[in-house]
């Protein structure tokens, strides 16, 4: 988006380093089987 300027962004890729995560990573067994098989549709 244009309001996220790049040090905004380094800083949240800095938070989640330091928790061992990154921006597109894959996780095993996500989403689970019990979600992957529900019909049900979310709304936010």
């Amino acid at each position: 988006t244009p309001n996220l300027g790049k040090k905004s962004l380094t800083e949240i890729k800095d938070v989640l380093a330091s928790r061992g995560l990154s921006l597109g990573m894959r996780l095993d067994n996500w989403p689970p089987a019990s979600l992957r098989n529900d019909d049900r549709v979310l709304s936010i």
